[in-house]
């Protein structure tokens, strides 16, 4: 499958729906749709800081770590003085979009 066929295979709110469905609901309760897509465009960010030399017509292997991607979040989210995130309810939003990702055929692996 090639960058084009994956971009549109993606949806932003299916996204959005299948991370809130993943999130325990304390945390969902919590964040607004914003706040997650917030959290997505970061790691979509994150991603292309890591890719940025790669040639994108070759295919990328790129495994994206938890622990890395959650403290990137945080760290641009104080440094952009958007909405303060907790380390331990964050990586559960970061799970739920690369879950999405992977149950449409976007791996990062």
């Amino acid at each position: 499958m090639n960058k084009n066929e994956e971009l549109y295979l993606y949806d932003n709110e299916q996204s959005l729906r299948f991370i809130r469905n993943y999130l325990p609901k304390e945390i969902s309760v919590k964040y607004s749709d914003d706040d997650i897509y917030y959290v997505i465009d970061l790691l979509y960010k994150y991603k292309g800081i890591c890719t940025q030399e790669e040639d994108y017509n070759e295919e990328v292997n790129l495994e994206l770590d938890e622990v890395q991607l959650t403290e990137f979040v945080i760290s641009q989210a104080k440094e952009e003085k958007k909405v303060t995130f907790v380390d331990s309810e964050i990586i559960h939003i970061i799970r739920g979009e690369l879950m999405y990702d992977q149950s449409i055929g976007l791996t990062c692996e």
